[in-house]
């Protein structure tokens, strides 16, 4: 395959670097990492892949939207590793880049890893995989843990809740870093939503969930650093997860007028979390710890 100068092209000329001698024959699983002048953070999300005992057997996929931070020549020097592909060019956003990347899976499993996001061990793939074969389920969550942007961990493992109820109402901590589909799971049912800026991964846990339920894979493989495109803006956040339930799961007036009235509760309660009432802090962080064993991290 040629391989054309690395750049930044119209979309319509999106470039792609893959050198197919050096790609692993039949990988397990497909890591897809988005990232915009990330580089930092995309070092260590890709050091952390290559140390997986089965590194051999994966193929990690870099989405790069034009960096200009250094990111982009970084992605460009692992070009000819083993099971590397970058793709790079402008994009409509977050979810049309992590459509650009499952177009190129390979691997039967996907998982979707953020620049600045890392395996917490070695052999955290290897479990995983290992855990989820057992189960005949099309995807599955994992725990995560925060982290900050310099490595301290900030909070105990988030462990999800899995019920349909939960996961579409939002009373369950589930992350995408810490989900493992099926290949042909994700792309049956389409994909990730470009129209949405930041809940694109909630509208498609929805979607998901006509076919099937997730199951609960019982580790916490994933670091995952907070402070993502979902909390930077909150407001934006809470109401594309109203419009995601009102195209999927609220279909009466009743679960249309909850929906409207959960999604107004949730912004009246982050405004008063983020307004640092001591005496409120403490007692939600007792809830957390006694509702789902876990500090609170934002």
């Amino acid at each position: 395959m040629n391989h054309s100068k690395m750049g930044c092209a119209a979309p319509s000329e999106l470039i792609m670097a893959y050198e197919e001698l050096h790609h692993p024959t039949d990988p397990i699983c497909t890591v897809v990492t988005v990232v915009k002048n990330r580089a930092p953070g995309l070092a260590a999300t890709r050091h952390s892949i290559v140390s997986q005992s089965i590194a051999s057997q994966l193929q990690h996929i870099v989405v790069d939207g034009c960096s200009d931070d250094g990111g982009l020549e970084l992605a460009t020097s692992w070009i000819g590793e083993p099971g590397f592909e970058l793709l790079t060019g402008p994009d409509r956003g977050i979810y049309d880049a992590m459509n650009k990347g499952l177009e190129r899976v390979q691997a039967d499993w996907v998982w979707f890893l953020n620049a600045g996001d890392y395996f917490a061990a070695s052999t955290s793939v290897e479990e995983v995989l290992d855990a989820i074969a057992a189960v005949k389920v099309g995807w599955g969550f994992a725990a995560v843990i925060p982290t900050s942007a310099v490595g301290d961990v900030v909070g105990s493992p988030l462990v999800p809740r899995i019920s349909r109820r939960r996961i579409a109402w939002g009373n369950s901590f589930v992350n995408h870093q810490a989900l493992v589909m099926r290949t042909a799971f994700l792309r049956d049912i389409g994909g990730f939503d470009s129209t949405f800026q930041s809940a694109g991964e909630f509208e498609m846990y929805l979607r998901a969930l006509k076919k099937s339920e997730p199951v609960l894979v019982p580790l916490a493989p994933v670091h995952f650093e907070v402070g993502g495109v979902s909390s930077q803006d909150v407001t934006r956040h809470l109401r594309e997860k109203q419009r995601a339930r009102n195209m999927h799961v609220a279909h009466s007036w009743l679960q249309i007028r909850t929906n409207a009235w959960l999604t107004t509760y949730r912004l009246a309660r982050n405004k008063l979390r983020r307004a640092r009432i001591p005496w409120l802090r403490s007692a939600r962080d007792k809830y957390l710890v006694w509702r789902y064993g876990m500090d609170d991290y934002a």
